[in-house]
């Protein structure tokens, strides 16, 4: 037998590891069915076999995911020096080009290859058969066109369609019925690789839910919009995310958006083992992007290993689940809803309602009113009724043996503890065991109807609660601040019982953190990726969680997006003003320019003597890095250094008070704040004979000043303004506009009943404007 007829209908495959074994095995059976010989040649292989493989062929097929894989491909065939006298088909990105093969030829396979499927990849073959035997390509079956978005459902006699509602109809979607999609690749049904879709759809049809799967560009020109808008309530997103271009997007849409992430490259035991739960690499994909463009809710559903797509069905049942408990906030009537509200509660200890900047009690207080408003079944409190009452339920938490006045009491008893517990993996009960011992242990447990149970101290407000976030620690043990960012402690038995209360037995659809920050974050788990097992995942199950943050946080706010499942809502720091002087360092400024003006003389030389005194006394002198020494020996030059400190201290920004959530603060806090915001640049137009003086008078004479009064005219007043200074005049009205804070109520709001909320960036608001308006979904940093 020649060489010639034994390679006779041989066909060649070059392919890196990310084709997947379900393609590998649609290429092989449709190979096998045109009576093709066929081999792979994975570019993995050393040079001289991979050279060996590229020459014992008569066709050969350059099949590559991405266009940069294939310029990698012809740059390594250069220097192996392998001359290709066959027919070549190279294929990347829905593109493709040929070598050594007749244009009309070339079209053909290529279109057929491209648009994937069976029926496709049945027809390349078969045209592949031809081309070598040197036959006619007339005749073929139709080429079945892949579209670039569109729906799947294997129910369908095609398998896709291009309009969504042809398959709401033909599978009887019912009014009312929620609708999940699941939004993936079209590489997955290219290559007849839909085992883990088909899984998926069958996990969500059988929660009474209808699954509406669909396909997608990962580029900009992606049309969720025109797919999903009205139709689909939640989006799982099994996708990396490559580009800022999908905000927009899923702005318009206004459903939430959950990204699914694969582990790639390995086993899902591997990953089960991983004390990562996502590479560094794969961060920017699936963590950063998405939250980027607005994706919520992270969490690893799938492992891909040697080219074979295993679902974690743990996993993605907890994404379903949480799609589906969204989807059911937009359609439950606002008074059948219960919501859980618990209140950040360091430095720990009795009735301690504080979080960073802002004003707990007011702030709940004035949302009880708007709650009350928009329908829930609750009831609105004042200040002071929220100070008493929840200060009282977090008193009592410290005290489970009894009671506190004016608590409201429920309880979860300890067989019911147990019983959900002895659920969990064993590795999970033996690891909280080890650290505290057995659930009946608990030093928390109390007596209640000759039954041990776990109180549950809280506010009671109807079909809302309020109550303190459980200590991380023992009753009477003072080590709350050392657990508070401990994330080696594991979780105690009476912070797993709290929150089940709160899911199982009040029952609440959604759960709002509501101050920066708590604890339930920072518990030991993985990196990122985590385990709906991890301590921080696990107290959740499918709740949806809501996290108003202060906005310049954004470093701790990234923190509880990905170890808390929380939609995070910025709030506003409280408003600034430049500190100006206060008390003592007034006397002391005045006594600087006192001394400035004197001639020399004894005047001069007490002045001087009691400049030091009184900067002993107040210790600027150390502050200043000098000792009494040396500044008693150079005088002046001190004088100058402390007048010079003077205004620097005078001149950096200083909160006023606290924030109050979603209430405006009083106009000539924001007018200070949007003089800080401007900045130096903005002080210097006004062309002051000594600026450099402006603050550093006592800080209440700031309303006196030039820049100060401009702002009032101009944005107060709203009056012609003098100097005209027009290039300042746009911006501070930007500034002053992006203050309001009625955003982080519609936001809260939208959260509330299961919407998207728009990611923006956060930031400290002074050096950041455009981490305003308040209200977003914070980021961690700008994407442009």
């Amino acid at each position: 037998m020649s060489s010639q007829a034994a390679l006779a209908g041989q066909v060649t495959v070059v392919a890196n590891r990310m084709m997947l074994d379900a393609k590998k095995d649609l290429i092989r059976q449709a190979a096998d069915k045109a009576g093709l010989a066929l081999a792979f040649a994975d570019t993995a292989l050393p040079d001289a076999a991979l050279a060996q493989k590229l020459r014992d062929n008569q066709f050969l097929l350059v099949a590559m995911p991405r266009e940069m894989d294939v310029q990698a491909f012809e740059q390594r065939l250069e220097g192996l020096g392998v001359a290709l006298a066959q027919p070549v088909l190279q294929t990347s990105g829905g593109q493709f080009s040929s070598k050594n093969l007749d244009p009309l030829a070339a079209q053909i396979l290529g279109r057929y290859y491209v648009n994937g499927g069976r029926s496709n990849i049945d027809a390349f073959f078969a045209a592949v058969e031809r081309v070598l035997a040197g036959q006619s390509l007339e005749g073929l079956p139709a080429l079945i066109e892949m579209p670039e978005q569109g729906v799947y459902h294997p129910a369908l006699a095609q398998q896709f369609t291009e309009n969504p509602d042809d398959i709401l109809k033909q599978l009887q979607h019912r009014e009312g019925q929620p609708v999940i999609a699941l939004g993936f690749n079209v590489r997955y049904l290219q290559s007849n690789a839909m085992a883990h879709i088909d899984q998926l759809i069958e996990w969500v049809e059988a929660a009474g839910v209808f699954a509406l799967p669909v396909f997608y560009s990962l580029g900009p020109d992606a049309r969720l919009v025109e797919l999903l808008r009205g139709r689909a309530n939640a989006l799982i997103h099994l996708q990396p995310v490559y580009h800022n271009g999908l905000q927009e997007q899923l702005d318009e849409l206004g459903i939430p958006v959950l990204q699914g992430i694969g582990w790639w490259n390995d086993s899902i035991e591997s990953w089960e083992d991983s004390p990562s739960g996502l590479s560094l690499s794969s961060t920017p994909l699936y963590l950063a992007l998405p939250e980027q463009n607005g994706l919520i809710d992270p969490l690893v559903m799938w492992a891909e290993q040697d080219g074979e797509l295993q679902l974690i069905e743990y996993q993605a049942r907890a994404a379903i689940d949480k799609a589906i408990r969204l989807a059911a906030l937009q359609t439950k009537p606002l008074a059948e809803q219960k919501i859980a509200v618990m209140v950040y509660n360091y430095p720990p200890g009795e009735q301690n309602l504080s979080a960073s900047f802002m004003n707990v009690p007011r702030s709940l207080a004035l949302l009880s009113q708007q709650w009350l408003a928009q329908g829930y079944r609750t009831r609105a409190f004042s200040e002071q009724e929220l100070i008493d009452g929840l200060g009282g339920a977090i008193e009592a938490t410290h005290n489970p043996k009894g009671g506190v006045e004016g608590a409201s009491q429920s309880s979860i008893s300890l067989a019911d503890y147990q019983a959900w517990f002895e659920q969990l993996p064993a590795a999970v009960q033996a690891r909280i065991n080890d650290y505290w011992g057995e659930p009946g242990q608990s030093p928390m447990l109390t007596s209640i109807d000759g039954q041990p149970a776990f109180r549950i101290p809280h506010l009671d407000a109807g079909h809302m609660v309020y109550l303190g976030q459980p200590s991380r620690g023992r009753p009477g043990e003072d080590n709350e601040r050392a657990l508070y960012h401990d994330m080696r402690v594991p979780i105690n038995h009476y912070y797993l019982a709290t929150y089940l209360w709160l899911r199982d037995v009040f029952g609440a659809d959604a759960l709002v953190h509501f101050g920066t920050h708590g604890t339930q974050e920072w518990m030991p788990g993985k990196e990122r990726g985590l385990s709906i097992y991890d301590d921080s995942l696990l107290i959740l199950g499918d709740t949806p969680v809501v996290y108003p943050y202060i906005i310049d946080d954004v470093g701790e706010a990234v923190q509880a997006k990905r170890r808390g499942r929380a939609v995070m809502i910025s709030h506003q720091t409280p408003p600034f003003r430049p500190s100006g002087l206060h008390g003592k360092l007034v006397d002391l400024h005045q006594l600087i320019h006192q001394w400035e003006t004197l001639e020399p003389g004894a005047v001069r030389d007490n002045t001087v003597e009691r400049l030091l005194e009184l900067s002993a006394q107040d210790e600027l002198t150390t502050d200043l890095g000098w000792t009494v020494a040396q500044a008693n020996a150079r005088p002046a030059d001190f004088i100058q250094a402390l007048h010079d400190y003077l205004h620097q201290l005078a001149a950096q920004s200083q909160p006023i008070g606290l924030h109050t959530y979603a209430d405006n603060a009083q106009v000539q806090r924001k007018l200070t704040t949007v003089l800080q915001m401007l900045g130096g640049d903005f002080i210097a137009a006004f062309d002051l004979a000594e600026p450099q003086e402006l603050f550093v008078e006592d800080y209440q004479s700031l309303a006196l000043t030039p820049p100060y009064r401009w702002l009032e005219t101009l944005l107060v007043a709203k009056e012609a303004v003098t100097p005209e200074l027009a290039q300042w005049q746009s911006l501070a009205r930007t500034y002053y506009a992006s203050l309001d804070t009625a955003g982080e109520w519609r936001s809260l709001d939208a959260a509330l009943r299961g919407r998207h909320v728009e990611p923006g960036i956060g930031g400290d608001p002074i050096r950041v404007p455009d981490s305003l308006p308040s209200g977003k979904n914070l980021v961690g940093f700008d994407p442009a």
